[in-house]
């Protein structure tokens, strides 16, 4: 037997199998001692990248494009990093640039409208998610629900005429109270994708006052006809887009590797880092809420990944940006590569203290604006 075996191996055939069998046994232990590497790695980095406890106040978002880390906004470049959309459409505003801010209040879901006809009126709690008290006078166009007999007709029975109600193309539409407990239905004015449209208003113009025709004792037609134009409300969105654009952006940069690790291998890696996959290679921290803090993303054009914070859309970016740099240094140490821009120029300790200090910057300015970093506002606007 130990002949014929000999025998056989003498043959082409036989020395291409013996060839094929000894480089896959090569291969399968090259990365089996990969992973242990990695392993071994990642319980010495873990610590260093683990997520720190928020902050109790609310924090902001900085975005900049995959290029280059940066700042990206609207549709409009100023410099610095280069924008990406997952890479949202925008313009990039330079690090170095000099911007304005704008300004959204938090959302609270909690509310106590009055329900019901006449001068006593029982009280209810209305659903959570339907009223906000934190109605955007900046970013919203508010129409309030008095006169016309609406005073008339509880909260309640206004409410279940837009039942289904939340979109109006693009533009979010929610419903909240003033601080007169009055009935307000709200219209975002303004989003990454760019101000309100006529067919938006349209769509909210049509849809209010087929849901008020049907409330017993209002005048419908002579409430829809004192609301303002369509002119009025492109305006005041063109306006508040110019804003939105000063201060949108996404700071992006990239790992740069000559022997880039399997898809296998980095995903364990990401993972043991406490990411979660969201997308097909595409990796993110969650808060809370399971909103994205930061993602890692597969890298193009010479890039084998490339780290986004979505700076408006996170609460507490300042910590946000220390943790997503902790974790890219972890990844250069575990894949044998460096941290660039997105000309491939290295990235220095003294280049990310810079960049620190600009995302608190862009923080504090965003808060000032009214745009709060991470609020539900902000999230439904840099979508």
């Amino acid at each position: 037997m130990v002949q014929t075996l000999l025998d056989q191996l003498q043959t082409l055939p036989g020395l291409v199998g013996l060839l094929i069998g000894l480089v896959l046994m090569g291969v399968v232990g090259l990365n089996l001692r990969e992973s242990a590497r990695l392993r071994r790695l990642t319980a010495r980095v873990r610590s260093r990248v683990e997520p720190a406890e928020p902050a109790a106040s609310s924090g902001g978002t900085v975005s900049s494009s995959p290029r280059e880390p940066g700042w990206s906004a609207g549709t409009a470049q100023t410099g610095g990093i280069d924008e990406s959309s997952p890479r949202p459409s925008g313009r990039d505003v330079g690090l170095d640039a000099d911007v304005d801010w704008a300004m959204t209040p938090e959302s609270v879901p909690l509310a106590e409208p009055s329900f019901g006809f006449g001068a006593t009126p029982a009280v209810r709690v209305a659903s959570p998610e339907r009223l906000h008290r934190d109605l955007s006078v900046h970013d919203e166009w508010l129409v309030t629900l008095d006169g016309f007999g609406l005073e008339q007709v509880s909260h309640e029975l206004i409410l279940a005429q837009f039942k289904d109600w939340h979109r109006c193309g693009q533009k979010t539409v929610r419903f909240g109270l003033d601080g007169q407990d009055r009935l307000v239905v709200a219209l975002l004015l303004v989003t990454r994708q760019g101000g309100l449209s006529l067919n938006e208003y349209n769509q909210f113009y049509d849809r209010l006052a087929a849901g008020l025709s049907e409330c017993p004792g209002v005048d419908s037609a002579g409430f829809m006809a004192q609301l303002p134009d369509f002119s009025i409300c492109h305006a005041r969105s063109r306006e508040r887009l110019r804003t939105l654009e000063a201060l949108d952006g996404q700071l992006v940069f990239h790992l740069q590797s000559d022997h880039p690790a399997s898809t296998q291998n980095t995903a364990a890696f990401l993972s043991a880092m406490g990411l979660s996959e969201r997308a097909e290679g595409r990796f993110s921290r969650l808060d809370e809420h399971s909103e994205a803090i930061f993602s890692v993303l597969p890298g193009d054009q010479g890039f084998n990944l490339s780290f986004m914070l979505d700076l408006p859309r996170v609460s507490h970016p300042t910590q946000a940006f220390s943790d997503l740099v902790d974790l890219a240094q972890a990844c250069a140490e575990a894949f044998s590569g460096r941290l660039v821009d997105d000309a491939g120029r290295s990235l220095t300790s003294a280049l990310f203290e810079q960049f620190a200090q600009q995302v608190a910057s862009r923080d504090q300015a965003l808060t000032a604006a009214g745009l709060t970093p991470g609020g539900w506002l902000n999230r439904k606007i840099f979508s």
